[in-house]
């Protein structure tokens, strides 16, 4: 049985404080996680969540995965394969954007069967919507709590996608 993940990102502001979400259903089991930043960008907080929503699933699964990012899509299913081979760089030979965060995802993918679904607007289903609320609500927590280091509160392990540079 297919594992669904719906994934989605939020930024006040680009950079500035965002939050990540992903909805993971199985069958009629349904779990959300989300974590938030206090200064990050959208595409950092989209990775964020496919990569948490992936990590959080221990045993190999068939899994699919709807965002309405189109980075990410592209991203892990048409360029990543060359920002790998030319080693962490662009066609025009500067580095790959996200990197730390391009590499977790595919290491993270390996473990599982995965399919990327894009969907034009996060309002494409109820879990679409609902994980959006969920971003979008971790991305104004980052705003009033302010932080001054990268931190989720609510997973302590959060740390590790923004480590202070």
């Amino acid at each position: 049985m297919t594992i669904t993940i719906h994934i989605n990102g939020s930024c006040l502001g680009n950079p500035g404080p965002g939050g990540w979400a992903a909805i993971l259903q199985k069958e009629a089991k349904k779990k959300s996680i989300q974590g938030l930043s206090n200064y990050t960008t959208n595409n950092r907080m989209e990775l964020a969540a496919a990569i948490k929503a992936l990590e959080h699933i221990k045993q190999h699964n068939e899994v699919l995965i709807h965002t309405n990012n189109r980075y990410v899509v592209d991203g892990i299913t048409l360029w990543i394969k060359n920002w790998k081979q030319n080693g962490w760089t662009t066609a025009n030979k500067k580095p790959v954007e996200n990197a730390d965060l391009w590499q977790r995802l595919l290491q993270a993918t390996e473990k599982h069967t995965v399919e990327w679904k894009w969907a034009r607007a996060a309002r494409a289903s109820y879990s679409g919507d609902e994980v959006d609320r969920l971003a979008t609500t971790q991305a104004e927590k980052a705003e009033l709590y302010r932080l001054s280091t990268p931190f989720d509160i609510a997973d302590r392990s959060f740390h590790e996608f923004f480590p202070s540079k």
